[in-house]
């Protein structure tokens, strides 16, 4: 799991609009217990906000988040293995993290796994162990 990055986490572009906003959230690490209890609980402290889990696994779950990004139609947060960072964010496939990076640096380490370009990225799997555990 700390080699994983969980990217845009709550920092999500979403367009808001009346009603529930909806983000469709893409991971590895969670199985259908755990999603249900993080997100339950992430949905009853925001009750304006509805996440949407979709589980991925290591086997193709790449290749899905590439389709979807070519397709125009990625998930609003994805988790990524942290190997693939640069290649999203050469892309400029994902967003950068800077703003939240810069208010939370030096509570976590390890943002250079996160770091492409002189930008951040993601967050890395050090901060993804205080959001499952």
């Amino acid at each position: 799991m700390k080699k994983l990055v969980l990217v845009v986490l709550l920092s999500v572009l979403v367009v808001f609009a009346f009603g529930k906003t909806r983000i469709t959230f893409w991971g590895f690490m969670l199985n259908d217990e755990s999603s249900k209890k993080i997100l339950g609980e992430f949905m009853k402290e925001n009750p304006d906000i509805e996440v949407e889990y979709v589980q991925l696994s290591w086997s193709n779950g790449f290749d899905k988040i590439v389709t979807s990004i070519a397709a125009n139609n990625a998930p609003d947060v994805v988790e990524l293995g942290n190997t693939w960072v640069a290649n999203f964010a050469s892309q400029d496939a994902i967003l950068k993290m800077d703003d939240y990076a810069s208010k939370v640096k030096d509570k976590y380490f390890g943002w250079d796994s996160v770091e492409y370009n002189g930008h951040y990225w993601a967050l890395h799997g050090y901060w993804e162990q205080e959001l499952y555990f």
